[in-house]
């Protein structure tokens, strides 16, 4: 079982990647719909990794809080 300090630490860890991957994949959908052009991969890419590690980090907070 994770400790409450494995779990404040991996937040603070995965925490800023989720809002700046997730802010990224926003930035090149809306840039994609300006121009009528497909969403590039590193968009599709960076909201893989941001859902992702969202996933994880709800995860090991039910992990650590139970």
């Amino acid at each position: 079982m994770l400790t409450p300090v494995q779990v404040d630490w991996l937040t603070l860890l995965l925490g800023p990647i989720v809002l700046i991957s997730l802010g990224l994949a926003v930035f090149s959908r809306r840039s994609a719909s300006n121009s009528d052009a497909p969403i590039p991969g590193w968009g599709k890419a960076a909201q893989v990794v941001g859902i992702v590690a969202a996933m994880l980090l709800l995860l090991i907070q039910i992990i650590g809080r139970g």
